[in-house]
């Protein structure tokens, strides 16, 4: 289970490690890409919302 402090998404200001734990969840489950050049970083990005 995900357990979050905030929302995420475009309009909130987002917790950095809220942001990473949805993005490795996302990427475990097939719905993100990760970035090679990147990684997992805490930067919301088109690719997450569309994970979302």
């Amino acid at each position: 289970m995900l357990n979050l402090k905030s929302p995420i998404g475009t309009n909130y200001r987002v917790d950095p490690n809220d942001l990473m734990d949805t993005k490795r969840a996302l990427s475990d489950r097939g719905y993100y890409d990760v970035p090679p050049h990147r990684g997992i970083d805490d930067w919301t990005d088109d690719a997450t919302i569309a994970g979302i």
